[in-house]
């Protein structure tokens, strides 16, 4: 009983371990720009300007459509906001575009933390075609384009951020329900026989 105690301990500072490594907000309180209201040649306009949209990697997914990991690169001392598109309608600071797939409403992300670069923010899968290649990322004023021939291939399928963070809290829920279920009866047992004579069991 003892070993599977100290066995589960370890794992659970091996997950703990896990999501501390996990990229997260900066801890500072950071002001936050909303830069689809920002005036057109202000300071916070020229600011929300210096975001950059990035890809690291393109995945075959083997059935025509490809996976594309994309992040970002926010400089800046401010937390950076601009709306998605919804129903296809708005976005204009931040919205993507590609041949079908979740392009067209892949629920992408709206904060770009300060002074943070991230590589997988968020992935986007669409169909490339020879007349339509490409996934485009209309950010800030500024247009970037994709293509599995321009990004390098990743090692493997990619994976947001924040789709590791909810992989690792559901893995570790599993691992301690499977633990209490198989342990049941011995935990049951330790608490009846305890020294304290508060749990002995009745005739």
């Amino acid at each position: 009983m003892r070993r599977q105690i100290l066995w589960v301990a370890m794992v659970l500072a091996s997950f703990g371990a896990s999501l501390m490594a996990l990229p997260s907000p900066p801890a500072h309180a950071a002001t936050l720009i909303n830069c689809d209201t920002a005036p057109r040649n202000s300071a916070d306009w020229r600011t929300c300007r210096q975001l950059v949209g990035t890809s690291s990697c393109a995945w075959n997914n083997g059935d025509g459509t490809w996976t594309i990991a994309l992040g970002y690169r926010n400089p800046t001392d401010f937390d950076l906001y601009a709306a998605a598109p919804i129903n296809g309608q708005g976005g204009g600071n931040n919205a993507l575009r590609a041949n079908g797939g979740f392009a067209e409403n892949p629920g992408h992300i709206t904060t770009f933390w300060a002074d943070t670069t991230s590589t997988t923010a968020f992935t986007v899968t669409w169909t490339p075609t020879w007349w339509n290649p490409y996934v485009q990322w209309d950010l800030m004023g500024h247009q970037y384009t994709f293509s599995t021939t321009t990004q390098p291939l990743c090692a493997s399928k990619p994976v947001p951020v924040s789709g590791n963070a909810t992989a690792a809290w559901i893995g570790l829920g599993i691992l301690v329900a499977t633990f209490l279920g198989l342990n049941h009866r011995r935990l049951r047992a330790l608490a009846v026989h305890s020294p304290s004579g508060t749990g002995r069991r009745s005739p």
